[in-house]
């Protein structure tokens, strides 16, 4: 009886204790992220001046493109930029995507597809390329009324540029003549998971299972939601990336010619060539659909940071989501002109990384999105491109 009660009373403390960690560990985090906050500078100065903006206004910029906004479920895509309630600098909507000022009664479209380079992370509304590109139109062809819409989503690649390019299609909203760019290039990874591949695969694989199977699958989620576990992961994927140079440390290096990507939630390094196929298959998708139904379609491949343009002269590492600077080798910006070169053998493309050659302000406001300079460049290049078939 004595040994039921200690082992009853080692149980009921060790749970206890572990609950006890789990709301200690929860308020830490809590505490910390208000702690952050609290005087934060995501910005240096040198990027503050290149997006006109003081240290208040760069807090709430930083605040609105990665801390007040959420994904949302997206049908095919896997997830979409959330629309958000009325901010100062991010404001997205689920229908016209990234806010740029249109009129109504447009008379032709403009739709930009990407990832977070077109969407603007780290700049206003009015400082992405789309934006742009805008006013651009409205400057060169002021007796019409174009509009111009961006629907870069912060991850996307060519595939799933490819799926929410058809949902618009199907939703009747291109006319004969308008205007489609695809601008691929950074996030490419051939079949790679999207962000919510793993947690839609166990959702999946737990609802085609008997009971015990999905309380056992459900538990395992819950399981990975508890504080400590939380913690645990995230030191863990602190240990396998190296946030200096966001390279992966030694002994999960790929070949040369090789990326490491996730497939099923599993790290694997995937041949370069694969990726090439895919985006050029993507590429060959979008010129029949486009032929099809009589649309001016592009796909660009974009500058990269490191590469073109004018990057950090110094490195400084900050502690803010994507706002720090990536700490360059000589190994790394061959291994990215590699890459870059390799995808200048894709057909039917138009390669947009000239468009920074001779900037002389800064190119980036963090280690891979464009400034408001660049993305002045870009717009420019793009509609140099255009010009001549725009009406």
């Amino acid at each position: 009886m004595r040994l039921f009660q200690k082992i009853s009373n080692i149980i009921i403390i060790t749970i206890i204790f572990f609950l006890v960690l789990n709301i200690l560990v929860a308020i830490s985090w809590k505490i910390r992220t208000n702690l952050k906050f609290k005087n934060f500078k995501p910005y240096t100065n040198v990027v503050l001046d290149i997006l006109d903006l003081n240290e208040k206004e760069g807090l709430i910029l930083y605040l609105e493109t990665w801390i007040n906004r959420e994904y949302t479920y997206d049908q095919y895509t896997e997830y979409a930029e959330n629309q958000t309630p009325e901010q100062k600098y991010v404001n997205i909507s689920e229908r016209y995507g990234r806010r740029i000022l249109n009129n109504k009664n447009c008379e032709r479209f403009f739709y930009f597809y990407g990832g977070s380079t077109t969407f603007g992370y780290n700049v206003t509304d009015y400082q992405t390329f789309p934006s742009y590109f805008k006013e651009i139109l409205s400057n060169n062809h002021s007796s019409k009324n174009y509009c111009v819409y961006n629907f870069g989503r912060g991850g996307y690649a060519s595939s799933q540029e490819n799926i929410l390019f058809q949902k618009h299609l199907l939703r009747n909203r291109f006319k004969a003549g308008d205007f489609i760019f695809f601008v691929d290039g950074s996030n490419e990874g051939g079949n790679r998971d999207g962000m919510n591949t793993k947690f839609l695969y166990d959702t999946q694989k737990m609802s085609d299972q008997k009971y015990w199977d999905m309380y056992k699958a459900g538990f395992k989620m819950f399981f990975h939601s508890i504080p400590v576990i939380q913690l645990i992961h995230r030191l863990q994927h602190r240990k396998l990336t190296n946030p200096d140079n966001g390279s992966l440390q030694k002994g999960t290096q790929c070949e040369p010619l090789e990326e490491l990507i996730k497939i099923k939630g599993l790290l694997t390094c995937l041949p370069l060539e694969d990726i090439l196929n895919v985006y050029q298959t993507n590429v060959n998708i979008r010129i029949g659909i486009c032929k099809k139904f009589n649309l001016n379609c592009y796909s660009l491949l974009q500058p990269l940071s490191a590469v073109h343009g004018n990057y950090f002269k110094v490195y400084e590492k900050m502690r803010a989501i994507e706002t720090g600077m990536l700490k360059l080798d000589s190994t790394y910006i061959k291994k990215m002109k590699e890459r870059h070169s390799q995808f200048q053998s894709v057909e039917n493309i138009i390669d947009i990384s000239s468009s920074l050659d001779n900037e002389t302000e800064l190119s980036y406001v963090d280690r891979s999105h464009y400034s408001p300079p660049a993305n002045k460049a870009i717009a420019k290049y793009i509609y140099q491109i255009v010009k001549d078939k725009i009406n």
